[in-house]
């Protein structure tokens, strides 16, 4: 325990050196080995996948700060990515989270779908008027060569997103 006297400069000082030899020299500071231990069966870009499926954005957050990325496709669920996802749960602010950290709007699934194409599916048109704001790609083809979103469909779901955006605004 350090008593702190107001005269006494050189006691910040001695704190000073303390924190930087410390920091610096023993390398308190840097994560040890057990961050890396669970990465051995899973890696990072499946840990954050599942913490974004569940809504665990600290756990999230940890994985990106890891080098998570943020794109990574789970074979396991149709190779999609968390933003498909998180369309797919229609959980809003997941998706909101994805978009802050710049999440690929024209991320391809294993269908060859992009988000635009789920949030249609899923008739969700918040999401899908936040998808065009971040200009996501409406003609893209799936692996069997079909554009998911035909152009009047298209353009009957985008009017009622202009609605829904103007009565917001």
């Amino acid at each position: 325990m350090h008593f702190f006297c107001l005269t006494s400069v050189s006691l910040f000082r001695a704190d000073k050196e303390l924190f930087i030899i410390a920091k610096y020299m023993k390398k308190d500071y840097i994560a040890s080995g057990e961050d890396k231990k669970e990465f051995l069966t899973t890696s990072v870009h499946e840990v954050f996948w599942n913490a974004m499926d569940v809504s665990d954005y600290p756990e999230a957050l940890r994985c990106l700060a890891l080098g998570a990325n943020i794109d990574h496709l789970n074979d396991d669920h149709g190779s999609t990515t968390a933003l498909h996802r998180a369309i797919i749960r229609r959980d809003d602010i997941a998706v909101e989270f994805l978009f802050q950290w710049y999440a690929d709007v024209n991320a391809v699934d294993g269908e060859g779908w992009t988000a635009l194409h789920h949030a249609v599916a899923n008739d969700n048109s918040k999401c899908l008027a936040q998808l065009i704001r971040k200009h996501a790609k409406y003609d893209v083809r799936n692996r069997n060569m079909q554009v998911n979103l035909f152009p009047s469909h298209f353009l009957t779901i985008l009017s009622r997103v202009v609605v829904v955006v103007v009565t917001c605004h």
